[in-house]
């Protein structure tokens, strides 16, 4: 098992996701499918949303520790339910706040553009 960073979303993928979130009554989804090991097969189903389009776009990464403690969906003779759909609600419960740890995602991670952005602001 490793880390998710949602910059394996291509970026068609990412385009085509958003587009068909402005659809009424459309939900789209990212699937994850994981080979833990012997017999151990996890599909772990992200409802996109603007929110996953954020992580999208910030390259964020769902590190192997926080993943194993999201919820999944266990694969039984070649097929699964979706019965554990992963939300924001479900990230908060692993991470805390999102939108602070995002935050301090894009600060560490791109600092040289959030600096240049507070600069852009101040003036």
């Amino acid at each position: 098992m490793s880390a998710f960073p949602f910059s394996k979303i291509e970026p068609h993928q990412n385009y085509y996701l958003n587009e068909y979130n402005k659809c009424i009554g459309v939900i789209s989804y990212v699937i994850l499918g994981i080979n833990v090991g012997r017999g151990d097969q996890r599909m772990y189903v992200f409802e996109w949303n603007d929110f996953m389009g954020e992580l999208y776009k910030n390259r964020f990464s769902i590190h192997k520790d926080k993943l194993e403690k999201l919820p999944y969906n266990e694969v039984h003779k070649g097929t699964f339910s979706f019965d554990n759909i992963i939300t924001k609600v479900d990230l908060e419960k692993v991470y805390g706040n999102m939108d602070l740890v995002l935050k301090g995602y894009i600060e560490k991670n791109r600092p040289l553009e959030t600096g240049l952005t507070n600069i852009l602001k101040e003036r």
